[in-house]
């Protein structure tokens, strides 16, 4: 079931950080095998716990399996997609996206 939350309402707690769902492009999506458990999902880290060994921060890019965290939506981008966030453990996140 997915809900329909305000992005700065949602304060993650624990070793929990919250991330926005990044559209992919064509160009920008990674290929997996075909045996992959769920194709990888892009993320930018909008928000970490207090609590947090600080592994990752505001504006980082991450990968994290389409399988983890708590998805919300939180309203609608220019383009009528739906604007998704995820809370998730930081263990969650099996990559970072140097620029």
């Amino acid at each position: 079931m997915r809900s329909i939350v305000q992005k700065d309402r949602v304060v993650p707690v624990g070793n929990r950080i919250v991330i926005e769902e990044i559209h992919q492009k064509q160009s920008d999506i990674i290929e997996t095998p075909d045996n992959a458990h769920g194709r990888p999902v892009m993320g930018m880290v909008t928000a970490v716990s207090q609590e947090s060994e600080a592994t990752f921060s505001v504006g980082d890019k991450v990968i994290f399996g389409s399988w983890a965290g708590i998805e919300l939506e939180i309203g609608r981008d220019e383009d009528g997609r739906g604007i998704k966030i995820r809370v998730l453990a930081e263990d969650e996140i099996v990559g970072k996206i140097n620029d």
